[in-house]
């Protein structure tokens, strides 16, 4: 589900298309603001633009009201439970994320410093 709608002509989720080509089926909280931040950090370096983080608690806001309005429709449409039992797992998977980016990041910084070639000379 995360997959279809990532790649979708969605212009919320449109943000998220870059990752459709590593995508992971079932990430855990961590993977994905890691991978989330990495793509935010990496598409303000190829615009040329100062690296920031700046945004991404109201994105995932976008996400989650994306989700709900999106599971509504869902259940107008269709009769088994599939389809809403998907949407419901990734709507929670990222609340999740959402919930914990500033906790997620600072246990990945504690990645980076537990090696020489990333700390600050």
């Amino acid at each position: 589900m995360g997959l279809i709608l990532g790649s979708s002509g969605c212009p919320i989720l449109g943000r998220m298309r870059p990752m459709a080509r590593t995508h992971l089926p079932f990430p855990t909280e961590t993977e994905v603001v890691y991978r989330i931040a990495a793509m935010q950090l990496l598409a303000c370096h190829l615009a040329g633009k100062p690296p920031t983080l700046d945004g991404l608690t109201d994105f995932f806001a976008d996400i989650e009201t994306l989700n709900e309005a999106f599971a509504k429709r869902l259940k107008r449409a269709i009769t088994n439970d599939a389809g809403i039992n998907a949407l419901v797992v990734l709507h929670s998977r990222n609340m999740v994320a959402s919930f914990s980016i500033d906790e997620t990041l600072t246990e990945i910084r504690g990645w980076f410093a537990q090696h020489p070639a990333f700390t600050a000379k």
